[in-house]
C-alpha cells in the first residue's frame, strides 16, 4: 500500500512537473507569435515587451528598432543585463525539475553549489562582454515589410504598430528605420505607390480581407562586382479573385519595378501566392516552400562569407547580419577543437553557413536542417565552392539527429565536434536526448538567438543522468554574447557545454599544474638554502613555510610530502661544512626528480 501511494505521488508530482513545462512552453509560443512581427529573432521588436514595454508601438522605428533612441553602448549594457538575467535562471530551473525527482542528491552538482555561483555574482559560468556590432545602421540583409494602411488610411509598406490581440491593424512606414538599408527603403517606396493604385486592397490581419500581404527582401552586402543583389517576395492573397484580375494586377507590380531604384541595385522579383489563414505563422513565411514564382530576375541572391559564396533564396535561414555572421562564424571557429580527422555536426544548418566556413579544417561535415529550399541551396552552396565533403540531409532534427550519429563509424565519433543553432524556440527535446546518449561527444557549442530558450534546453543538457536522460550531464563553461541585431532587444548568444567528468578531469589536471608549481618553488628554495649554509635553515624554512601557508594547511599528499622532505634537506644542509652541503643539494634534486613517479605509484591525487 505505501508503495502504491508513494507512486501515486510521482505520478502526481510528474504531471505537475509536466504542466510547468507546457506553460513554459506556451509562453514561449505567445513570445514567438509576438516576435512573428518583427521576423526571425531580431528584427521588428518582437520582444519589446522584454525591453521594457508591450505598448503599440509609436512609429516604424519603434516597432522596428525599440532600442533606437539609445545610445549604442546603453544598449549593450541593457543586452548584457538581459543575457546574464537569462542566464541566471538556470539555477532555478534545475531546482524545479529536482523537485519531481525523488533522488535529489543528484542534483546537488558542485558546477552549480552557492559557493560556485557566489563566486560568479549567481551565474551558471562565465559571461564576456556583449561582442559590439561592426555595423549598426542598415546593417539588415533580410527585412519583412508588412502591407497595410497606416493611420490616416493610406497604403503603406513597413511595420506594424498595433497588433492584432488588440483588434488593430495600423502600419507604420520603413522610413527612418535605423536596420533598413537605402537599397530596401528604395523598394518599399516604389511598391508603395504601385500598391496606392491597385483597386485590389492591402490585407487585414484583423479581419483576414485583402490582396497585397507583405513583402520579403534579400540583399547581397559583397558585391565588389557592382550594384548589391535585391531580392524582392511579395505575398498575395488570390484565394476568391477573378485570376485575370490577379495576373493583371501582378504584371502592373513586375512592370514597376522593371525601372532602375535609387540606389541601383540588381533587381528580382518573385511572387507567393499566399496560403489561408492559420496555415503560416506571418506574411512573407509558409508552411511549404511551394508557391513562389519568379517573375523577374532569378530565384535567388548571392552573398560571400569568409571567402565563400552563399546562394541564398527567398524563405532560406541565412544570418540576417552579414558582418555579424562573420564575427560569429569566426568566434565559433576559435571555440571548436577542429582538426583533420574531426567529424562535424551542424545541427540545424540552413543554408551550410556555418558547416561550410569549417569544411576546409575537418574530415567531414554532416549538417541537419528541416527546410528543403535551404538543404537546397547549401548543397548548391558546398558545391559552388568546391567543397565535397560535406553532406546536407532533409529532415527534422528530432528525427535525424540519432539516424545521422548512428551511422557515423567508431572513429568519427571518437572526432565528433556538434554546433546547434536551432530557431528560436530552441531544441526539440529528442535532439537533446539523442545528443546526450552519443557518449563520444565530449562538448557542444549551441548558438542561440532567444537566451531563456537556451535556458530550457540546458536544464535537460545538465540534469543528472537517467532514464530518460542517459549520458554523462553537460556543464555550461563559457558564454559569448554577440550583437548581430543593433537597435532591438535582440542578442545572440554563444555557449560552450562540455561533459561533467571532461570539467572535473580538466579542472583536476590545473589543480596538480599548481600543486607542481609550488612544489618546484619549495624545492628551488631549498636548493638555494643548501647553496649557503649560514642562512640555509632560515631562509629554506621561510620558504617552505612561506608554501605552506600558500596552500592553507594543505592534507597529507605528495605536495605537502614534498615540503616535508625539503624542510628535512634544509636543516641537514644547515648541519653541515659547506663543501658537503652542495652534495646534500645535488641529492635532494635527484630525489625531487623520483618522488612524481612515486607518487604515481602511491595513488597520490595532488
Amino acid at each position: 500500500m505505501k508503495e502504491f501511494v508513494a507512486a501515486r505521488r510521482r505520478a502526481a508530482a510528474a504531471a505537475r512537473q509536466a504542466k510547468r513545462i507546457e506553460r513554459r512552453a506556451a509562453k514561449l509560443r505567445e513570445r514567438e507569435a509576438a516576435a512573428a512581427r518583427g521576423e526571425e529573432g531580431g528584427d521588428a521588436g518582437g520582444e519589446a515587451g522584454e525591453a521594457g514595454g508591450a505598448a503599440a508601438a509609436r512609429t516604424a522605428a519603434d516597432a522596428a528598432a525599440p532600442l533606437h533612441r539609445l545610445e549604442y553602448a546603453a544598449q549593450l549594457e541593457q543586452k548584457q543585463h538581459f543575457v546574464e538575467k537569462a542566464l541566471r535562471r538556470l539555477p532555478r530551473e534545475m531546482q524545479v525539475a529536482a523537485r519531481s525527482d525523488t533522488q535529489r542528491e543528484r542534483w546537488r552538482m558542485p558546477w552549480l553549489s552557492q559557493e560556485r555561483l557566489n563566486q560568479r555574482h549567481g551565474l551558471p559560468c562565465p559571461v564576456a562582454p556583449v561582442l559590439p556590432a561592426a555595423a549598426t545602421h542598415g546593417y539588415r540583409n533580410k527585412c519583412e515589410f508588412t502591407i497595410g494602411r497606416d493611420e490616416d488610411g493610406s497604403v503603406a509598406v513597413g511595420f506594424t504598430l498595433g497588433t492584432v490581440r488588440e483588434r488593430k491593424h495600423v502600419v507604420g512606414r520603413a522610413d527612418g528605420v535605423p536596420t533598413v538599408s537605402a537599397e530596401m527603403l528604395a523598394a518599399a517606396r516604389r511598391a508603395q505607390a504601385v500598391l496606392a493604385e491597385s483597386p485590389l486592397p492591402p490585407y487585414d490581419k484583423v479581419s483576414h480581407e485583402g490582396f497585397w500581404r507583405a513583402m520579403l527582401a534579400r540583399q547581397s552586402f559583397a558585391h565588389a562586382d557592382g550594384p548589391p543583389e535585391l531580392l524582392l517576395c511579395v505575398a498575395v492573397q488570390a484565394a476568391g479573385l477573378p485570376e485575370e484580375q490577379v495576373a493583371s494586377e501582378l504584371a502592373r507590380l513586375r512592370e514597376a519595378f522593371v525601372a532602375p531604384l535609387d540606389p541601383p541595385v540588381r533587381l528580382s522579383l518573385a511572387v507567393r501566392r499566399g496560403a489561408p489563414p492559420g496555415e503560416y505563422k506571418h506574411a512573407g513565411e509558409p508552411a511549404e516552400a511551394e508557391g513562389v514564382e519568379t517573375v523577374l530576375g532569378r530565384e535567388y541572391i548571392e552573398e560571400t562569407l569568409l571567402g565563400l559564396s552563399f546562394r541564398i533564396s527567398p524563405d532560406a535561414f541565412f544570418q540576417v547580419n552579414t558582418l555579424g555572421a562573420e564575427s560569429l562564424l569566426t568566434l565559433l571557429r576559435a571555440q571548436c577543437s577542429l582538426g583533420p580527422d574531426s567529424v562535424l555536426l551542424d545541427v540545424c544548418c540552413g543554408t551550410g553557413t556555418i558547416g561550410l566556413a569549417m569544411a576546409r579544417s575537418v574530415k567531414r561535415v554532416m549538417g541537419i536542417e528541416s527546410n528543403a529550399q535551404a538543404v537546397a541551396d547549401a548543397a548548391a552552396n558546398a558545391a559552388r565552392n568546391g567543397i565535397t565533403n560535406a553532406e546536407f540531409i532533409c529532415a527534422k532534427a528530432e528525427q535525424a539527429t540519432r539516424q545521422v550519429l548512428e551511422r557515423l563509424t567508431p572513429s568519427e565519433l571518437d572526432s565528433l565536434v556538434a554546433i546547434v543553432d536551432p530557431p528560436r524556440a530552441g531544441l526539440h527535446p529528442d535532439v537533446v536526448k539523442a545528443l546526450r546518449r552519443c557518449a563520444p561527444l565530449r562538448s557542444l557549442l549551441f548558438v542561440a538567438c532567444h537566451a531563456p530558450a537556451f535556458v530550457t534546453n540546458a536544464v535537460s543538457f545538465c540534469r543528472p543522468t537517467s532514464p530518460s536522460f542517459a549520458g554523462v550531464p553537460f556543464e555550461l563553461v563559457q558564454a559569448w554574447p554577440i550583437d548581430l541585431f543593433p537597435h532591438t532587444p535582440h542578442c545572440e548568444l554563444v555557449t560552450l557545454l562540455e561533459r561533467s567528468d571532461l570539467v572535473a578531469e580538466r579542472e583536476a589536471a590545473q589543480e596538480a599544474a599548481q600543486a607542481a608549481k609550488q612544489a618546484q618553488a619549495v624545492q628551488t628554495q631549498a636548493a638555494e638554502a643548501a647553496s649557503t649554509p649560514t642562512d640555509a635553515a632560515e631562509g629554506g624554512a621561510v620558504g617552505a613555510a612561506a608554501a605552506e601557508g600558500a596552500l592553507g594547511a594543505p592534507e597529507e599528499s605528495a605536495l605537502s610530502r614534498a615540503i616535508s622532505s625539503a624542510q628535512a634537506v634544509v636543516a641537514s644542509a644547515a648541519s653541515v661544512p659547506a663543501g658537503e652541503a652542495e652534495g646534500a643539494a645535488h641529492d635532494h634534486k635527484q630525489h625531487a626528480a623520483q618522488r612524481p613517479l612515486l607518487a604515481e605509484a602511491d595513488g597520490a591525487k595532488v
